[in-house]
Formats: structure tokens, C-alpha cells, sequence
């Protein structure tokens, strides 16, 4: 779980992909790209309305932890009541069909990275309730496991981008 406030995945994605700039394709190159921009846009079409859900998690998860964190209590009281937002918002994510095969690959990515977050979470819970540190340090390394994948499906898809950069 990125433990930074500010700018989240699909933020980021939505602001790129609308700072495109698109022109007439000429040759089948371009008309490759121009298809990819329009998969693209239309990607970032289906994720806005997810960002505030995104950001949500990610503000409610850091508010607990790391430096912010206040005592188990506390961060059992909102682990408990951001489980079911993180199983709500990966099936949002679920319901999300890209049409190209380069960008469903990184929304795959993306929501295996949540699914990682989500069992670290419901491991963390656990953890808590039963004063567990082994668990506890378990989570810790799906956690991470969960950032990369988020954080490579990103990589991916401003790669991605970065080939329709100024058609």
C-alpha cells in the first residue's frame, strides 16, 4: 500500500492520458498508435471514477500507519472498516475490460497488486487481533509484493503513452 498521500495510480494515469496530444494518422504506423491513444483514453475513461475510492484506501490505510501510527486499537478500528471498501473497489476494478491486449495486461497487473493489498490487510487484521509479529511481518512482504505490482502496472502503462506521445 503506497503509504504517500497525494496523486494516486489512477490520477496519474487519467492526467497523462488527457495531456496527450493527438493528430491525424498518415500511415499504418500512426494509425497503430491512434488505435493504442484511443484504448488509451478510453482505459483512463473507465478508472476516473475510481480515483477517489483509490485515494480513500490509500489516505485510510496511511492515516494508521507508518508515522501516523497511534496504537493497535486504532488501526484495527479502520483496517476493519476499509476491508470491505478494498473488496468493493477491486471489483470495480474486475469489472474493467480494456480492449487492448498491452493495456489489459497492466490493468491485470494492477489488479493483482490490489488483491495483494487486500490479503495484507485481512493478514494484518488477523495479526492484530491475535498479537501475532510473525503474520504481522507476512503482511509486511505481501504488502510490498502488492506496491510493485501497482507500481510496475504503472510503469507499463506510461510506457504505453509514451508511444502515443504527440501523434
Amino acid at each position: 500500500m503506497n503509504r504517500r498521500r497525494g496523486a494516486s495510480l489512477v490520477s496519474l494515469f487519467v492526467i497523462l492520458v488527457c495531456s496527450a496530444q493527438v493528430s491525424n494518422a498518415t500511415n499504418f504506423n500512426q494509425s497503430a498508435k491512434s488505435n493504442l491513444k484511443v484504448a488509451l483514453t478510453a482505459y483512463a475513461k473507465m478508472l476516473a471514477p475510481l480515483e477517489s475510492q483509490e485515494t480513500a484506501l490509500t489516505n485510510g490505510y496511511g492515516a494508521v500507519t507508518g508515522s501516523n501510527y497511534r496504537s493497535d486499537a486504532i488501526t484495527l478500528s479502520a483496517f476493519l472498516k476499509l476491508a470491505p471498501k478494498f473488496n468493493s473497489f477491486i471489483s470495480k476494478l474486475e469489472s474493467i475490460t480494456p480492449t487492448d491486449s498491452r493495456i489489459l495486461s497492466a490493468h491485470n497487473l494492477y489488479i493483482e497488486g490490489w488483491n495483494l493489498q487486500d490479503e495484507a490487510l485481512l493478514l494484518e487484521i488477523s495479526a492484530i487481533q491475535n498479537n501475532d509479529y510473525a503474520a504481522m511481518s507476512q503482511a509486511n512482504t505481501i504488502l510490498a509484493k502488492g506496491r510493485a505490482d501497482i507500481r510496475a502496472s504503472g510503469v507499463a502503462l506510461k510506457k504505453l503513452l509514451s508511444q502515443v506521445q504527440g501523434l
